[in-house]
């Protein structure tokens, strides 16, 4: 244990250049604001820690506290901390929660998929992301499609494609348990042939092409590592198991 008087000097504040000890609890009086068990989650001192709370009791709240004690407080480098907000929407309001940090601290907070689209910046430079249109133009010339009144003919196949792509199903597995997708696991090799030749790729292939970069190149994937030492993820619960494995690969 610790002797009377000594504080702690965590490895992630040398890597950045500061030799600033640990906050105390009782060091920020910010913290008293909080209910004892939110207060408990900001000042969590290390390893993985899963917040189960409710909807609107103040996850949310705990973690941009949590973030903020870790680049103030505790003046840990912005570079290696990292928030995961679900939408645009929720890292805004994490963002605007924030404010008086400094851009680059801000910067650190983002949505799963524009992470993906930085991790696939840097693997493959000039890559860019399909709209719906250009996507639903890349499938159809590959399907044959029904088309009814008051219909989408094209929507099964998208639904297809998501869970390849977020449930990380195999195209032939996902074209025989749907039954409504048919020839899709050819449909799928080409459109994904396509997108490699055009160094493109869709809204959700943005996480599903950022695993593959990140197995493939490990001096990527330590980067991201360090860039994201201490990683933060709101609505975790929400996850689809491509999401959760980017995570993983970046919190190994």
């Amino acid at each position: 244990g610790l002797l009377a008087g000594e504080r702690i000097l965590h490895r992630v504040a040398i890597a950045s250049g500061s030799f600033r000890p640990d906050l105390e609890p009782g060091d920020n009086a910010d913290l008293q604001l909080l209910a004892p068990d939110q207060r408990a989650a900001v000042l969590h001192a290390g390893g993985p820690a899963r917040i189960l709370a409710p909807a609107g009791s103040g996850k949310t709240t705990v973690l941009t506290a949590r973030f903020r004690h870790l680049v103030v407080e505790r003046g840990y480098d912005a570079a290696n901390v990292c928030a995961l907000a679900y939408n645009r929407r929720a890292g805004a309001e994490m963002q605007d929660r924030l404010a008086d940090l400094p851009g680059r601290a801000r910067h650190k907070v983002r949505t799963i998929n524009s992470l993906g689209f930085e991790i696939l910046r840097r693997a493959w430079p000039g890559v860019r992301v399909l709209d719906e249109r250009e996507k639903r133009e890349r499938i159809e010339p590959h399907v044959t499609l029904t088309f009814r009144a008051n219909t989408d003919a094209l929507r099964p196949y998208l639904e297809a494609l998501e869970e390849v792509e977020l449930g990380l199903r195999s195209p032939a597995h996902v074209e025989r348990v749907r039954g409504d997708v048919e020839g899709f696991a050819t449909m799928f090799d080409a459109y994904r042939d396509g997108l490699v030749r055009d160094n493109a790729t869709d809204f959700d292939g943005q996480i599903a092409s950022a695993i593959e970069a990140l197995c493939r190149d490990p001096q990527l994937r330590g980067e991201l590592q360090r860039e994201c030492r201490h990683l933060l993820v709101d609505e975790f619960q929400d996850l689809r198991p491509a999401h959760l494995l980017l995570v993983r690969l970046i919190a190994a």
